[in-house]
Order: C-alpha cells, then sequence, then structure tokens
C-alpha cells in the first residue's frame, strides 16, 4: 500500500465521532458553589477538674477549676462566697460559689476551703471575722466541686442543678445535695465594706453576752441577683448555704472587688452575728 492510500485511512478514522486528536482548548470545569457556614460561638476554655487549683497569690481569692467547656454563649457570670468562723464550726468553711449562666444552661463551681491546722485570730484559739479570716494562710487549698442545670423558668429565673463532681469526702466541702433548686430576682443588697470586721466589746453586769459591732460600720446599697436555694424534695430542714436561711447574693464586681460575701461568726454565748460585704 503506498503512502497517499495510507494518508486516506487516517484521515477517515480521524473524522469518526470520538476520535478527535489532541486539543489546544482545556476542558472547563465545573465549580460548586460555596457552602454556607455559620459562625461558632465563643467557647470557653477552662482547666480540667484533675488539674490543681492554682495559687493566685498570697491574699487572692482561689482560682476556679471546672469538668470542661461551657456549651453555649455565656450570658452572665458572677461569683458569691460564703465564711463560716467561730469556737462552734470544726473546721471553720469558706466556700465560693461561680455562678454561669447560658441562655438556657448554667453551672454552679464551687471552690472549697477548710481553715488550716491551727487557724485563729489574735488573742482567740479560733478563727473570727476579726479581718485575720482574709489572710489566705489560715485556709488549706481549694477543692473543686461541680453543679450543672437547666433553666426551668424565666418569671422568676429559676433552675435545677445536679451535682456532677465533688469530693468523696464530705470533710472538705461539707454537705452537697445530689440536686438543689435555684429561684432568682434583682433585688437590693445592703453591704458592709471589704475586710470588715466584728469588733466585741466589754460584757456589762446586765449583758447575758458582751456587745458587738460592725468597723467600719458603713453599708452600701448594691444591686444583685438574690437566688434562694433549696434541696430538691426536702421539707425545709436542709440548707444549701453553710448558715440556714442564707441567699445567694450574685452582685457584679465593684471597687476591685469580684463580688459579695456572706460572713458569719458562731461563737456561740460570745457572739451570733454575721452580714454581707464585699469579698476582699
Amino acid at each position: 500500500m503506498n503512502i497517499a492510500s495510507l494518508l486516506g485511512i487516517f484521515l477517515a478514522l480521524t473524522a469518526l465521532p470520538g476520535c478527535h486528536g489532541p486539543s489546544s482548548t482545556a476542558p472547563s470545569a465545573t465549580v460548586s458553589p460555596p457552602v454556607a457556614t455559620s459562625p461558632l460561638p465563643p467557647a470557653i476554655v477552662e482547666v480540667p477538674a484533675a488539674t490543681a487549683i492554682a495559687d493566685a497569690g498570697p491574699d487572692a481569692p482561689p482560682a476556679i477549676a471546672s469538668s470542661g467547656v461551657f456549651d453555649e454563649p455565656v450570658v452572665d457570670r458572677r461569683i458569691f462566697r460564703e465564711v463560716l468562723v467561730g469556737a462552734l464550726p470544726s473546721p471553720p468553711r469558706r466556700r465560693t460559689w461561680t455562678f454561669t449562666r447560658g441562655a438556657s444552661r448554667a453551672r454552679l463551681t464551687i471552690a472549697c476551703q477548710t481553715g488550716s491546722k491551727g487557724a485563729h485570730s489574735t488573742g482567740a484559739s479560733w478563727l473570727r471575722l476579726s479581718g485575720e479570716e482574709n489572710q489566705e494562710s489560715q485556709w488549706l487549698p481549694a477543692i473543686a466541686a461541680e453543679y450543672v442545670g437547666e433553666q426551668r423558668g424565666t418569671s422568676p429565673l429559676s433552675f435545677r442543678f445536679s451535682l456532677v463532681s465533688g469530693p468523696s469526702d464530705r470533710a472538705a466541702c461539707g454537705v452537697l445535695h445530689p440536686a438543689i433548686l435555684f429561684t432568682c430576682r434583682p433585688s437590693k443588697v445592703l453591704v458592709l465594706r471589704a475586710g470588715a470586721a466584728i469588733v466585741v466589746g466589754r460584757k456589762g453586769p446586765n449583758d447575758e453576752i458582751p456587745p458587738h459591732h460592725w468597723s467600719p460600720s458603713a453599708r452600701e446599697s448594691v444591686s444583685s441577683l438574690r437566688c434562694e436555694a433549696e434541696v430538691e424534695g426536702d421539707a425545709g430542714y436542709a440548707s444549701v448555704t453553710l448558715w440556714h436561711d442564707v441567699a445567694f447574693e450574685f452582685a457584679a464586681g465593684k471597687h476591685g472587688s469580684p463580688g459579695v460575701e456572706w460572713a458569719f461568726e458562731n461563737s456561740d454565748m460570745v457572739i451570733q452575728d454575721g452580714g454581707y460585704r464585699w469579698m476582699p
């Protein structure tokens, strides 16, 4: 077969469908439209509960650990502290509560402390509300416990909390009930200055107990979220707080203080008195 015949066969084949030669134009690519995404809510990453609570300094309130990441954007976070000292409480106790709220969920984290060995105020064998109870050396390192819960109502604001972590030894935190209920309303509370102390006077001939007063005695009216707590299923005898019938006063920080505390001294026939004051 001559060259002319071969060339004719080649041209005939390239004319068939699907037998085109290489093209200088690249095939067009199919472009998919971009996928719409919503921004993720901000996550609050906190220290695992197994991690020791850090020491923030000799006079700083204890840092608070948590079991994980709060799964909602935070609406509000406030701190309240309880201080119970005196001749009768053994040991003296201090609990710092952090109340974190989201749109529908909430968390209560507690830093529990007991008095260190030999903790006492000058002139007494026990710790008093003398101002010396604010020294961190009077307290052992904090141990964490945590409640998580859901909002149940909006008017008033109410929550049900379940205990999810805490020390097995009740001596560390006191009694932590399995389920507690919060009912919260905007309120006003009279607050003493940070470090206000109870000064005990001399007992007179007709006095059953010696007179006492707060120093300084000035109080200011502070806006707060007052939360009354009760134990779920209880007939009214159990107490959530260290001292009975005390409301949680969650006030925004002020004067450099992170929040309000309830401080109570229980020394039986010497003194039984307490009050709200700014945390130092």
